[in-house]
């Protein structure tokens, strides 16, 4: 037992010598340095070397250098048995950035740390002086335990970036600060002390917050302040005043506490005008704001309230956070500016009003959504220069509106009663339900238009009467459907609308009896026609690309409104004009096809194939025109008619419109072609006999006619040339008479050829006609036909044989005077016996024109 005991003890002993000869002489002084130089090299100060390192049993001697210009240094004595220390330092670093491999972060400045630690195990001191920062630092800390007792510290002209470097944050900010700390205990259940923070001259890094948060910072950002904290058991309260240029904050008192770690504080905000926050907010609101309250809470549960005059309102609020978290909500703000708000969201001041919001919210978390929020927007007038030019209309009339909106929040959903008053129209929605997850909506929805004419700066078009509509909405963003009806045009109207991504995709409406009196008067048109019109229309797709549909139209029961037609166009209609129609068109990609049939009692119109381009809007189509009865058309011609009539042609609307037309009439034939205003017509071998009879006019000639026409539409004028070929005068009192009168027979005479040369103006008609056969020529050297007034008046210049004379024509067109100049007529007969009695029994042997002219000088 006894070896045992000396063996242990000499193995102790031998340690211990081992020990101290390792820690406590030149050569365990070596081997220990070469160790912490491995180390330190290990962890990244590839430069540090001690050059001096004397550790005795109660001294220590220590000289290190981390570059050429960065030294350590430590000296002083310490009692192993009584934990005592009394050590001067001193760390010399001139860029702290070569430790980054060290420290792991980027580190700027130098720093330098002087001073001593003196003291034992339940008390010691550190006391010096530092540069850290770039500042002028002193310190003094008190140490009980090894813990800190308390701690007086006071940092001159700190620099803000190199804190934030320390932090392991970028520069955010360059400047200068003044730390005060004079804390006498550090302990949580007794702290006492004053914490001072001075910012001097603190400017925002523009480039570095824009790097890090996707801003877009132009401006200079100034920043000065004081923080003033008062040290207690468990709290620290702060006096908090930083202004910039920005915005100023200012914390009266803000308590936090450190052991529940809640806090208990004031504030007040106060932004001088919004445009200062342009860099942070898009906005062009030049007006400032206050908000002022109180915080109280911790992190799980945080109540925020206060009042503010933002958007020039009277606001006040109360919001609750849960685990960060908005909880429960109450918001009443009154007579906000709405130009305000919508500066401040950087919109164009589309309008004018006040804004009033009362929430209520209990809590305000999607899917558990509790609470009501009513809104009332007041006495709002459009601002229409602004909304003209973002909208491009045409606004003269100022529009006003009030709207309430009355919502409910439940689990995912804003359910709404709104109530939209306005000079243009009135709305209810009386249960608007939103779903927020889903983003679905589905509602009800009451449209009244007292005045259509309301809406004349919107469309353009004056409008008559009033209009109510009424349906559902549902749907989301990717497909809406609105489904209703209406009683415009005093009709049954429905329709089914299809929305996706808010374009119009497809399209139903039925229209059913709508009345054509009251459609005419809501367009603002005279009451041309009274009858029903029916509409029927499936548009399967509404992408003018892709178009795809049918739409069917019915005019029904159709009469027109004489007195009314009368007064607009000029026109002496008595008889009831009836119609009837069928429009049939299909929709293809950029393409309306139609197929018309309009029934009158005037006439039949056909059109087989009617091509509307929606790309470039022309229009190409056949047409049919069949008048059964031409009298039918006495009303408007003032002219009695014979016969029918059915012309066919083409209708060729792009650039210009071209109309052309082609009949088989009278006998022969009848073309036209109108472009734009200009209207050329021909007629070809029309029987003269068909056309005097059509006309009603005595049947006094036969021929063929072919003849040229031009005519401008808007001018009203033109020019006519027919040749009258083959003609032949007919048999009738004025025939008669002449033979009477002169022993020659008119119907006996061939008229190869006659020439018929007219000038319309208007309604005036001025003619020239030049006809020869044989024996005679009949000349019309001027007559004017005036079809207002329904009159003729022209001179008729014949010569038959060797006997002329002159005949008037005048008066009504449908009963003309004929009156023959007998003086001439005699005087011409005479002569020409005269002369045959001389040459046969006298001068006989003489030229018949010698005589002629000798008994010119008689007579």
């Amino acid at each position: 037992m006894k070896k045992i005991f000396l063996g242990v003890l000499g193995f102790l002993v031998v340690c211990s010598l081992g020990l101290y000869v390792f820690l406590f002489t030149p050569f365990g002084n070596s081997y220990v340095a070469s160790i912490i130089e491995t180390k330190a090299n290990e962890k990244g100060i590839a430069a540090f070397k001690l050059q001096k390192f004397i550790l005795t049993f109660n001294n220590i001697n220590l000289r290190a250098t981390i570059d050429k210009d960065s030294t350590v240094t430590m000296s002083g004595s310490y009692d192993v048995f009584s934990k005592s220390v009394n050590i001067n330092y001193l760390i010399d670093i001139k860029d702290l950035a070569k430790l980054k491999k060290f420290t792991n972060q980027e580190l700027i400045g130098s720093l330098a740390l002087a001073g001593v630690v003196k003291g034992d195990e339940k008390k010691a001191v550190v006391v010096g002086k530092s540069n850290i920062f770039d500042s002028s630092t002193t310190y003094d800390v008190t140490l009980e335990n090894f813990e800190p007792k308390s701690i007086d510290i006071k940092m001159e002209d700190a620099k803000i970036e190199q804190i934030l470097s320390v932090s392991n944050q970028p520069a955010f900010a360059k400047g200068i600060t003044d730390i005060v700390v004079k804390i006498n205990d550090t302990k949580i259940d007794s702290l006492d002390g004053d914490v001072q923070l001075n910012i001097n001259k603190a400017t925002l890094n523009n480039k570095v917050l824009n790097k890090n948060f996707e801003l877009n910072l132009t401006k200079v950002v100034n920043i000065n302040g004081q923080i003033n904290s008062q040290l207690i058991p468990n709290k620290v309260i702060s006096k908090v005043d930083v202004k910039s240029n920005l915005a100023n904050i200012f914390l009266k008192q803000n308590i936090l506490n450190l052991k529940n770690k809640s806090i208990d504080s004031d504030y007040l905000i106060t932004v001088n005008k919004l445009s200062d926050l342009s860099d942070f907010i898009k906005t062009s609101s030049t007006k400032g704001f206050k908000i002022n309250g109180d915080v109280k809470g911790d992190e799980k549960l945080l109540d925020i309230i206060g009042n503010s005059n933002i958007f020039q309102s009277k606001s006040n609020y109360k919001i609750n956070l849960k685990n960060k978290k908005p909880n429960k909500i109450d918001v009443n703000i009154k007579d906000a500016q709405l130009n305000e708000l919508l500066a401040f969201s950087n919109q164009p001041i589309f309008a004018n009003g006040t804004l009033d919001i009362n929430a209520k919210i209990k809590d305000a978390n999607i899917g558990t959504l509790d609470g009501v929020v009513d809104t009332n927007l007041k006495d709002i007038k459009l601002n229409n220069k602004v909304v003209n030019k973002n909208f491009d209309l045409k606004l003269k009339k100022r529009v006003t509106l009030n709207l309430k909106a009355n919502s409910i929040l439940k689990g995912d959903n804003i359910i709404s009663a709104l109530d939209l008053k306005s000079s243009i129209l009135n709305l209810k929605a009386k249960t608007l339900d939103v779903n927020l997850k889903t983003n679905y909506i589905k509602t009800p929805f009451d449209i009244k238009i007292e005045n259509l004419n309301n809406l004349y700066d919107l469309t353009g078009t004056k409008l008559n009467g009033s209009a109510n509509l009424s349906g559902d909405i549902n749907g989301d963003e990717k497909e809406l459907k609105i489904a209703g009806k209406s009683d415009i045009f005093s009709s049954k109207l429905k329709f089914d609308v299809l929305l996706k991504e808010f374009k119009p995709s497809s399209l139903n409406t039925n229209i059913k009896n709508a009345k054509i009196q009251k459609l005419l008067y809501t367009l603002n048109q005279p009451s041309y026609a009274t009858g029903l019109i029916n509409i029927d229309a499936n548009i399967k797709n509404a992408d003018v690309k892709k178009l795809d549909g049918k739409v069917n139209i019915k005019i029904l029961k159709g009469k027109l409104n004489n007195k009314t037609v009368n007064k607009t166009y000029d026109l002496k209609l008595k008889k009831e004009i009836s119609f009837k129609g069928d429009i049939s068109t299909s929709l293809k990609p950029n393409t309306l096809i139609s197929e018309s049939k309009l029934t009158t009692s005037l006439a039949n119109i056909v059109a087989n194939k009617t091509i509307i381009n929606l790309e470039d809007s022309s229009v190409k189509s056949d047409y049919e025109v069949d008048i059964g009865d031409l009298n039918n058309l006495y009303d408007l011609t003032n002219t009695k008619l014979k016969g029918k009539l059915k012309l066919v042609g083409t209708i060729d609307k792009a650039k210009d419109l071209v109309v052309t037309g082609k009949s088989n009439f009278l006998s022969g034939t009848f073309d036209f072609n109108l472009k734009n205003d200009d209207l050329e017509a021909f007629t070809q071998n029309i029987e003269t006999k068909e056309a005097l009879d059509m006309l009603y006019y005595p049947i006094v000639f036969d021929s063929k006619l072919n003849s040229y026409s031009t005519y401008n539409i808007k001018t009203q004028k033109g020019i006519l040339t027919a040749n009258l070929l083959n003609g032949k005068i007919l048999p009738n009192k004025y025939t008669q008479t002449i033979l009477q009168l002169t022993k020659l027979d008119m119907t006996r005479e061939a008229y190869d050829k006659a020439i018929l040369k007219s000038n319309i103006n208007k309604k005036l008609i001025y003619s020239t006609l030049d006809m020869n056969s044989k024996n005679t020529e009949i000349d019309v050297p001027k007559s004017k036909i005036d079809l207002n007034k329904r009159t003729i008046s022209a001179l008729v210049q014949t010569r038959l044989d060797n006997v002329e004379f002159d005949t008037n024509i005048s008066g009504s067109l449908d009963k003309p005077k004929v009156r023959i100049q007998t003086e001439k007529l005699i005087k011409s007969t005479i002569k020409t016996k005269a002369v045959e009695e001389l040459q046969r029994k006298i001068f006989k042997d003489i030229d018949p024109d010698t005589v002629k002219n000798l008994l010119d000088k008689l007579f």
